[in-house]
């Protein structure tokens, strides 16, 4: 995700910021409960950003946590806040994992293998650097959602997604997104930048899975934290109506 240098700093401010963010409020709260059990574990956290999921899950119990990044500017950051038992890497999740086979107990990835090109060679990496019944959690947007068309400066609002029909008095019907539309594709992230992401198919993410010989063990539907709810009122109700995130829990076999 070296996308993410150009900006670094100005991302990192609206995920900290005293305001709604989908990361901070839906997918973190939801990562950290949905990985359960880690103590002592070794973990690689993959596509780790500026650190904030490590620091977590060593609260939590983790022994080590090794995070790799393609963004110099993210890891920096990660390094600079000297979160203790952590290890931070520049490194291509596109690429081979530089790590030997049989090495975690344990691997996330929030929200960044949408940004990877090629699912099938990313998954036979992790298989490779997990230990024997290891085990790997994912976040990745809603692929019903990401097939939703996106219409910028529509209905008074900068964009909005749209998916569905729409009957119109000529009895016809007007189709908005399509879900099985596998591609890459730009969208917004923040305001005035957009980043290239693969648009998958939930059919996609379960055969590669099956093909790279995980067990899946869990799923979840993301809900954001009760205590946003305070934040912003109306993107809470957004979010406990339309799922922006999932989550799967895989096994190597």
């Amino acid at each position: 995700m070296a996308q993410f240098d150009r900006f670094a700093k100005q991302y990192i401010a609206r995920r900290t910021a005293k305001r709604f963010n989908h990361n901070k409020d839906v997918e973190i709260p939801n990562m950290i409960k949905f990985v359960g059990n880690i103590r002592n574990k070794k973990i690689l956290d993959l596509g780790c950003g500026f650190g904030d999921h490590a620091k977590l899950y060593i609260k939590k119990g983790a022994k080590k946590v090794t995070g790799i990044d393609a963004s110099k500017e993210m890891i920096k950051i990660a390094k600079e806040r000297k979160i203790p038992n952590t290890e931070f890497f520049i490194g291509d999740l596109n690429k081979k994992l530089p790590f030997p086979k049989n090495s975690f107990d344990f691997a996330t990835a929030s929200l960044c293998i949408d940004y990877l090109r090629n699912l099938d060679r990313f998954l036979k990496e992790v298989y490779r650097i997990l230990k024997p019944n290891g085990v790997f959690c994912f976040s990745t947007p809603n692929p019903v959602i990401e097939g939703a068309l996106i219409k910028a400066n529509t209905l008074g609002c900068k964009f909005v997604k749209l998916i569905g029909m729409q009957r119109l008095k000529n009895e016809k019907i007007k189709i908005f997104g399509n879900y099985f539309k596998e591609r890459m594709r730009k969208r917004p992230l923040i305001p005035g930048v957009a980043v290239t992401s693969a648009q998958r198919t939930y059919q996609t993410f379960i055969q590669s899975l099956l093909k790279n010989n995980f067990e899946i063990i869990d799923y979840i539907d993301c809900k954001p934290a009760p205590s946003s709810k305070k934040i912003d009122p109306e993107k809470y109700e957004l979010c406990m109506r339309i799922p922006t995130f999932c989550m799967f829990k895989v096994k190597k076999k």
